[in-house]
Order: structure tokens, then C-alpha cells, then sequence
């Protein structure tokens, strides 16, 4: 058998920068600012021009705009470059673009019609505007069962050093496919899959009856209130976390570990996939994201951190930025918020 090729992440990244930059200058031009800014204006002449209300998001879209040279900004003032003027770029330079933008279409075309529904909202986002709508759950289903996402779970997974053939939870399994990667990678005893949603609880178990897989899989229905102790009832060896952060608070979070500790033994390996910036402003590739109204922004890293340590584990190491991995220490006690111990501080 042939070797599969190896997927190539900085191929795809570039990819993904090109197709958002193509969606913010379309929202751009559909907000008519290629009009508004002929002439240089400022932050508030454009937030008041527009009505803008959600003045976080309007600034991290202007900046984005100006990084990209969508818009210039000199002296404090947003101005559309009519005659946009990249730096030439060399033939290996477009060639390498040109990879990148084929192997999103080949690697992750459901993130198209899931951003291309941000896109509709994010204007009404900036203007204040609810952010209600519905999970499209066959669209998002479709998106993770995509070779990108399948490759990034599977990464986490391999990282993570999660112990092969033994009890392992799926903590926020959604629609099941991070647990179909579980099976796959460590040919597990059991895996325990735990979502608050019903509904994704329903869809994740279809997924893996279809694939013939659910012998080996528990499906939990946990409210994520983390009020009440998580209802499985053995310790179990590990778990894997994937893109479960982005939905919950700093608060929540820590209260989610502490919650998840009780169903693990003392060393158990806890690993996961979840974008992690390095500062609390928003990132570009966020603002989209935030029409859903699940999604709460990427954790900054050291609130995310933190709420490891306080919840009784290692300090996270992390890689790409999105790889995670860590370890419970069950003679660590809780540090709660708000309490914090003695001494000066660095010490």
C-alpha cells in the first residue's frame, strides 16, 4: 500500500489566509467603504456613519482591513486604497498561494458555506444585532468530517500522549467525529462521549451506528452547568478536549476542569485542539465566528493557563498554537478565583 502523502499545514494556512481576506474585503465593499472612506475618516466618523455599535468588533475589522492594505491608516485616519499595490511577488511565491488555495477547496470546502453564513450576519453583528441563530448541525457535521478537521483532531490526539487501550472521555464530542478519531488512534476499552446537547448527543450516535463503531462508546448527556458531578462512574485515563473553550467563559472554563477532574484518575493525560492567542483582542480570524451565538472568542493564553493550573493540572503545553496537552495531579488542590495564597508577587 502506498504511503498516504503528508498533510501539509502551512500549505493549508495560506490557503485559509487568502479565503479570508477575500471575505473581509467582500464585507468591506458591501458595507460601501470602498465609497465612505475616498476620503481619510476617523474611527468615530466611521462608527457614527454607520451606526456601528459594536465598537470591539468595528475595530478589529478596520485593522484587519489596514494589515491586509484594503485600507491605508495614517495620522489616526481609515482612507480605501483605490489603486491596491502589493509587494511583486515572486513565481515560487504565487505558485505556493495557488497550492494553498486548491488544497482548502479539496481539504475543508464545508468551511466555505459555514463562513459564507457569518458573512451574511457580521454586518448586523456590527450594528448590535442579536446573535440567535440556529446550530446548522448537518452543515457543521459536514465541516468536521472533512480531511482538514480529521487531520487536526487526529494531531491533537497523536500529541497528547493519551494512553492506548484504556478508558478515555470525549469531552464536548459534539457530532461524534472526534470519537471516531479516538477509536482510530488509540483503540480504546471504552470512550465516554459527553455533550450538553441532546440533539448533538443523537447525531453523534447515528454517526458512529453508521460507521459501525458504537460498541466501544458511552454516550453521557451532561448539562455543562458544572453544578453536578459528571455521571460516569469509573476514573477513567484520559481525555481529549476539541474546540470545546471557544463557548465558554474564563469562568466557565475553570469550572469545566474542575467538573472533568472528578471522572479521572491521578496522571491521567488530558489533551485537545483549540486556537489559543496570545493577548485578549480579537483576532481576525475570530470576528466571523462570533455570529454564532455559542461562540464566547479563542481563550488568550494566560487565562487558559491558569485555569488549568487552578483546576488541579500541569501547566498546558502547547504547540502551533492550537495543540494542547496536560496532566492531572490528583494531590493538587483547587485554587478557586478570587483566592489567591500568600507571598509577594513573581515569587
Amino acid at each position: 500500500m502506498a504511503e498516504k502523502e503528508e498533510f501539509d499545514l502551512i500549505t493549508m494556512a495560506q490557503g485559509l489566509n487568502w479565503l479570508m481576506r477575500q471575505l473581509y474585503e467582500k464585507i468591506a465593499k458591501s458595507e460601501e467603504f470602498n465609497e465612505l472612506l475616498k476620503s481619510p475618516k476617523s474611527f468615530v466618523e466611521i462608527v457614527e456613519a454607520k451606526k456601528y455599535k459594536n465598537l470591539r468588533f468595528i475595530e478589529a475589522f478596520l485593522k484587519y482591513l489596514a494589515d491586509q492594505n484594503i485600507l491605508a491608516f495614517q495620522d489616526g485616519k481609515y482612507q480605501w486604497n483605490a489603486d491596491i499595490k502589493f509587494k511583486v511577488k515572486g513565481k515560487t511565491v504565487v505558485e505556493a498561494e495557488a497550492i494553498g488555495i486548491k488544497k482548502v477547496q479539496e481539504s475543508a470546502m464545508g468551511l466555505f458555506s459555514i463562513l459564507k453564513k457569518y458573512e451574511e450576519m457580521f454586518p448586523s453583528i456590527l450594528r448590535g444585532g442579536a446573535t440567535d441563530r440556529e446550530p446548522e448541525l448537518i452543515v457543521w457535521d459536514s465541516l468536521y468530517t472533512t480531511e482538514f478537521y480529521n487531520y487536526l483532531r487526529r494531531e491533537a490526539i497523536r500529541r497528547g500522549n493519551l494512553p492506548q487501550n484504556s478508558v478515555v472521555i470525549d469531552f464536548g464530542c459534539r457530532s461524534g467525529w472526534s470519537t471516531i478519531n479516538m477509536l482510530e488512534e488509540l483503540a480504546p476499552k471504552k470512550i465516554y462521549a459527553v455533550d450538553p446537547s441532546p440533539v448533538m448527543i443523537e447525531l453523534a450516535y447515528e454517526n458512529l451506528v453508521a460507521l459501525d463503531l458504537a460498541d466501544k462508546v458511552e454516550f453521557v448527556s451532561y448539562d455543562f452547568k458544572f453544578e453536578k458531578k459528571i455521571p460516569i462512574e469509573e476514573k477513567c485515563d484520559g481525555a481529549f478536549i476539541g474546540l470545546l473553550f471557544n463557548r465558554y467563559t474564563k469562568e466557565e472554563i475553570s469550572d469545566m476542569l474542575i467538573a472533568l477532574r472528578g471522572a479521572l484518575k491521578g496522571g491521567s493525560h488530558i489533551c485537545g485542539l483549540q486556537p489559543i492567542k496570545d493577548s485578549e483582542a480579537i483576532h481576525a480570524a475570530e470576528l466571523l465566528l462570533f455570529a454564532d451565538k455559542e461562540f464566547k472568542g479563542y481563550p488568550e493564553y494566560d487565562s487558559f493557563k491558569n485555569a488549568f493550573l487552578r483546576a488541579g493540572f500541569t501547566k498546558p503545553i502547547i504547540e502551533q498554537s492550537m495543540f494542547f496537552q496536560t496532566t492531572y495531579v490528583a494531590e493538587r488542590p483547587i485554587e478557586r478565583p478570587g483566592k489567591k495564597k500568600g507571598g509577594k508577587k513573581g515569587a
